[in-house]
């Protein structure tokens, strides 16, 4: 970041909150953190959308804070972030709309992955030698009002990485007109129940370290006022048991603690212990920064190594060895697909962004096989379709199956496409995509690796690919000229293939 004022706004899910930060010769000072109460995930875990009233609220809030940005002389330099209780919300575009117009606030609605993600690499700029944690297998499991999202790293390979709907409040609001008595063995209940979603995960995988992030944790901070940044389970429990049949007014005078914060303190001591339970661990560790605080790091380009790819191509190629593949063939298919992209960029007018979604449908796409040899290219879309990944939105996975989906099949069916709609626009990028991988995976048609090299020889509305060997390459060059077909139908460009003399 360079040197100057930048701030964030966030849009929780029971709060706002605003950050203003200043950014000299690489060092940040907090100049400002305001919050303001305001509970849009009860209106939209309990009716579905955002009353008026809230939305009204929320407004005066932004302006508000818009007021204290310009008293810092911040115009541009901020970013207006939401989470899941805009982002669930049945009204969030005219939501949006009216924040713009009536605020000049642009709100962005970050998905669960995002979310996750921004999380994950403020925890890694947070904790020192956090290198060492991934490699003998953590998890973070971020606790907020809407979502419990979780994020398994094993060996620097991502195993698991989700956002699952039980967050504090959303539970809160879930079970509020159940009797106190059978309130916590509800929450346990349906806790337990959406944690079989990673159950098989942790227990293929050892986990040794386990932290915690969100709003929950600056709850916890108050009530046990530790300098650590680490608690045992048996402290949660103690709390836990000492509270889980008293009121609600009881716990805000005990604790000295906000309404809404007393609210969902039992579902959030039952989150942390099913979890913990879950990953057979007896303590935790905790992040001590905040969301808006990570939000405004993320957004001002200051933390270090703000990526997550280093991880991916680990993370898939454990995937890939889960379903028994051939890893040298999905290797060679993914170089080559990656020099096919660079080659022909001035053709395809593709983002770089697509090159990194060319490459995880060339590592996965003969999956499939895993389950039916004849249909992998159907199963290789399902495989990929369930995948969750940082970084990797819902829409990016989509272009990933069908693009691993197409390397083979013809055409999307009817079934696929009903499921996965597409505009004009996504077709098109699909197209160009499965069009370089299906000529990627011809290079390699035998499984053998017998293609030494290859060159991209543009002349006139013809391309030659050039292939080097010192080998027999008569499959490759039989099905280049066939899987070539789509690249002519989409661009307009006749593929001819020959042999370095």
């Amino acid at each position: 970041m360079k040197n100057g004022l930048f701030a964030v706004i966030n849009i929780g899910t029971s709060a706002f909150r605003l950050e203003i930060g200043s950014f000299e010769k690489g060092q940040y000072k907090q100049l400002e953190y305001l919050i303001k109460s305001l509970s849009l995930g009860k209106d939209t875990f309990s009716k579905g959308y955002i009353s008026s009233q809230s939305i009204e609220t929320a407004c005066d809030i932004l302006n508000k804070f818009r007021l204290k940005m310009k008293e810092y002389g911040i115009k541009n330099r901020f970013k207006a972030i939401a989470t899941s209780g805009v982002r669930e919300a049945k009204n969030r575009e005219f939501f949006i709309d009216y924040m713009l117009k009536k605020a000049s606030v642009d709100v962005e609605v970050l998905t669960p992955h995002e979310e996750l993600y921004i999380r994950y690499i403020g925890i890694k700029n947070e904790f020192k030698n956090f290198s060492r944690f991934e490699k003998k297998g953590i998890a973070l499991v971020n606790v907020s009002s809407g979502n419990v999202s979780v994020i398994i790293v094993k060996n620097r390979s991502i195993m698991y990485a989700d956002s699952l709907h039980f967050g504090s409040l959303r539970l809160n609001e879930m079970f509020k007109h159940v009797d106190s008595k059978h309130k916590i063995y509800a929450y346990r209940r349906y806790i337990d129940n959406m944690l079989d979603k990673i159950r098989e995960t942790v227990s293929n995988f050892e986990i040794k370290n386990i932290v915690f992030a969100g709003s929950s944790i600056n709850i916890l901070n108050r009530i046990f006022s530790t300098d650590k940044n680490s608690l045992k389970k048996s402290d949660i429990r103690r709390l836990f048991d000492s509270l889980k049949y008293e009121d609600c007014d009881y716990i805000k005078k005990s604790f000295k603690i906000r309404e809404n914060e007393a609210e969902v303190l039992k579902p959030t001591l039952s989150i942390y212990l099913s979890v913990l339970s879950l990953f057979g661990l007896d303590g935790f560790y905790f992040s001590r920064t905040t969301f808006p605080n990570k939000l405004l790091m993320h957004y001002s380009k200051s933390y270090k190594m703000c990526s997550l790819n280093d991880y991916l191509e680990d993370t898939i190629l454990a995937i890939g060895d889960k379903y028994d593949f051939d890893k040298k063939h999905a290797l060679c298919v993914k170089n080559s697909a990656e020099k096919l992209f660079d080659e022909l960029k001035d053709i395809h007018l593709l983002d770089k962004k697509y090159k990194k979604l060319l490459e995880i449908a060339a590592l996965l796409h003969d999956v499939g096989y895993f389950i039916n040899a004849e249909t992998h290219e159907r199963h290789s879309y399902y495989i990929i379709r369930s995948m969750r990944l940082p970084q990797i939105s819902d829409a990016d996975n989509k272009l990933v199956s069908l693009t691993a989906l197409l390397h083979k099949a013809q055409e999307i069916d009817p079934y696929i496409k009903m499921h996965d709609y597409l505009s004009e626009e996504e077709m098109f990028i699909l197209m160009k995509l499965a069009s370089l991988l299906r000529i990627a995976d011809a290079l390699d048609a035998s499984h053998r690796q017998l293609v030494e090299g290859f060159d991209v020889l543009k002349m006139g509305s013809n391309i030659t690919i050039r292939i080097k060997s010192s080998k027999y390459t008569y499959f490759e060059e039989l099905s280049l000229k066939k899987k070539s077909e789509l690249f002519t139908n989409v661009f307009g460009i006749k593929i001819n293939v020959e042999r370095a003399v």
